[in-house]
């Protein structure tokens, strides 16, 4: 079994076997890449990039991009290159992109020859509101009905949230759950409990947590394992017995479900998202 993953720093594209921990490098990249996964019905990988960064490691420019290539890291496309300013977690979905672009203020989705369908936006680019964390958003989880995103909130600022859209997008904001750290990445599991990582402060930040869905709003939240560094991109396995999470000190974590503990099986560059090289998740 495989993961990928990006490497911020430098910025590459990586290849990780989890049997014999070998490391390589699937593409050298530019600039900040962030989102990950992967299309085996094209035997394509698929990531967004951030553009560059800005002064005091801002990123208030519109030239955010997403990108893919073969598995072997030729035939490099650039997906969609203009309208878009810092896209974050990419997750693939009945065929269709889907991801969410923090500074832009919105949430997406996008056909592969780069057609943009904005399904919510929480901000104006251009007006000021792109400075405000409280309308940011992170992470992304399609499914049939729903597009589940994470707005970070303020560094350190305990005003994290999940929530969730209708599909397509006209239905309102649901806030299933508040006040956390700041939360991330999301992975809906095949058993429908949602796992997300929290690159926030704290005893429950840093952590990787997991939370059940319900009509009421998410459930059962659960701390399984903290004391990462600031955690971003995550695989959670079919079986749910391990989930792998990758941290900007480089480090990638197995994490045991179960018994809530973890070990590091790579130390390198900065780690941002994370995928298996499987696709299990489509009918969720």
């Amino acid at each position: 079994m495989q993961l990928v993953f990006l490497q911020k720093n430098p910025p590459a594209l990586k290849r990780f076997d989890l049997r014999t921990h070998e490391e390589t490098t699937v593409l050298e990249l530019e600039d900040v890449p962030d989102g990950v996964d992967v299309d085996f019905s094209e035997q394509r990988i698929y990531w967004t990039n951030m553009g560059k960064i800005g002064p005091d490691y801002t990123f208030f420019e519109e030239d955010g991009t997403v990108e893919s290539c073969d598995f072997h890291g030729k035939n490099r496309r650039k997906i969609i290159t203009s309208g878009i300013v810092t896209p974050k977690q990419l997750r693939i979905f009945n065929n269709k992109l889907f991801f969410c672009d923090r500074e832009g203020m919105k949430v997406y989705s996008a056909t592969k020859d780069g057609k943009l369908n904005q399904l919510l936006s929480t901000g104006v680019f251009g007006t000021g509101e792109e400075k405000d964390a409280m309308r940011w958003n992170v992470g992304i989880q399609p499914t049939k009905n729903y597009v589940y995103f994470t707005q970070k909130g303020p560094t350190r600022g305990f005003k994290g949230r999940i929530c969730r859209v209708t599909r397509d997008g006209y239905g309102k904001v649901e806030e299933l759950l508040g006040s956390l750290p700041e939360p991330i990445d999301l992975e809906l599991a095949p058993s429908g409990r949602l796992y997300w990582t929290d690159r926030g402060a704290g005893p429950t930040g840093r952590s990787l947590n997991s939370a059940t869905i319900t009509d009421a709003g998410l459930v059962d939240h659960r701390v399984i394992f903290a004391g990462m560094g600031d955690a971003i991109g995550l695989a959670v396995s079919f079986d749910e017995s391990s989930v792998y999470v990758g941290d900007l000190k480089g480090q990638l974590w197995k994490i045991d479900v179960e018994s809530g503990t973890g070990e590091v099986i790579r130390k390198g560059g900065a780690i941002t998202g994370v995928a298996f090289s499987v696709e299990f998740h489509a009918n969720l």
